[in-house]
This record gives structure tokens, sequence and C-alpha cells, in this order.
């Protein structure tokens, strides 16, 4: 068995911009992450990036993006290209328009609290835990709507770390940073937690299944003055192949 060194962070940035379904994976080599605004300077390794980031103009629409434990939807202000010895690289400022992802209200489903559906959706989301399956059953139906989530911006049927490695496999170190990011931005815009406490991933090599190991703690939205907020852990291997 092989196992690569684990991953608690992630030097990439994550900028999805919704409308047209497009997203890129790309190095930040300095973040100024406020309140109100977020400022990147991005280093595209790839032609398909750097086209991407292109088209990050005022008039693009609104974004997702996403660095280390931050996340949020943003409008771009401004988009400058620089070029240097290093190469191309993107200024980017963004005003952030939101950054708290909890729905206004939580609905509980029978005896399980919104809290319990949280942890179902975040062990969906890290272990590919019972994912989504196509019923005509309407207690299934019902049960599926509250674990996926409810008025949230990311939806979970199933863990996107399977499709991230086909797409990224044959780079473990990549894609071990591009599942870091996507998981830490997953959590919060799904509503599973609003703090990303610890996310430690590790690719383990036994042959056939490739896993991926995960160990998480985050904290939900706090909910009583007088009660801590309730803290979400998973632990498990999400199976890849």
């Amino acid at each position: 068995m092989l196992t690569l060194e684990p991953r608690i962070g992630s030097d990439l940035a994550m900028i999805w911009h919704r409308e047209n379904n497009g997203i890129v994976y790309v190095r930040a080599e300095a973040v100024d992450w406020g309140i109100h605004e977020a400022n990147l300077v991005l280093a595209p390794d790839t032609p398909e990036d750097q086209s991407f980031l292109v088209g990050l103009q005022p008039s693009a629409g609104t974004l997702i993006i996403a660095h280390g434990h931050r996340v949020g939807i943003c409008d771009v202000l401004e988009n400058r290209y620089t070029y240097g010895e290093g190469g191309a690289r993107f200024v980017l400022r963004a005003v952030v328009r939101r950054s708290d992802f909890t729905p206004s209200i939580e609905m509980s489903l029978g005896g399980t609290s919104a809290d319990n559906l949280a942890e179902m959706r975040a062990r969906r989301l890290l272990l590919n835990e019972n994912p989504y399956v196509e019923s005509r059953d309407i207690n299934a139906i019902t049960e599926e709507i509250f674990i996926r989530g409810q008025e949230t911006v990311v939806q979970v049927a199933k863990s996107p770390f399977p499709e991230l490695y086909q797409h990224f496999g044959s780079d473990p170190t990549k894609f071990l940073s591009v599942a870091w990011i996507t998981a830490a931005a997953y959590l919060k815009l799904s509503a599973c937690v609003i703090e990303v406490v610890i996310l430690q991933l590790s690719l383990i090599r036994m042959g056939v299944p490739v896993g991926l190991n995960v160990s998480f703690k985050g904290r939900r939205k706090k909910q009583y003055q007088n009660r801590p907020p309730h803290e979400v852990i998973v632990e498990g291997t999400c199976n890849l192949t």
C-alpha cells in the first residue's frame, strides 16, 4: 500500500462561473481577503486556464471564489493582466456579496435534526456515503430533498472526489490540491458547516481500488447563545475508482 503525503490545505483558488458552468483551479500567489472585498494574484498553468481568466471582467456576472478556508459569491470589480519573468499573472479584485451560506430556516425531518441532516450531507460529500439513487418512493424522495440540502447554493447528490480523480488523478499532487479546495468550498456552499476547522486528505493506493482518506472537523452556525455550535466530524475513506 502506498500512502502519499496528507494534504491539509491548498495553494489553488477555485474560480467558478456558474452561469456558463465553467470552473478553473489556479495557483494563487497572493490573497488579500476582507469582509467586503477579495484580491487575488492568479498564476495560470495552462492556456485554457488563461483563456478562462481573460473572460472574468466586470460584465461577466457572478462568480464563486474560494481559497483556503474562505469562499464567497463575488462580482468582479477589476481584472488586470500582467506579464513578467514568471509569466502571465491576473490581478483579480472582487466584491464579496455573500459568505454565509446557511439558509435562514433549516428544517428537521421527523426525528432527524437539521444538524444530523448536515452530517449526513457532509458524509455523502466527503465519503460518497449514501449517494443519490433515483426512486419513485415518496418517502425516499422526501428524505433525499432534506439530505442534499434545501435552499443551499450547492446541493450534494454524491461526492465530487471520484470525478475529480478521473480528471486529475494522473497528477496526484494536483488532485489532492483540487480535491481539498473543492471540499472546503462545497462544505460551506452546501451548508454542512459555516467553519472548516480541520480538513486533511491523503491518497492511498492499494492497486485497485484507489481511496482518499478523509479527516474532517467543522462547526455549524451557532443557533443558541448559551450553547456551543454543533460540530460535524467525519473520518473515513472515499473510494475513487
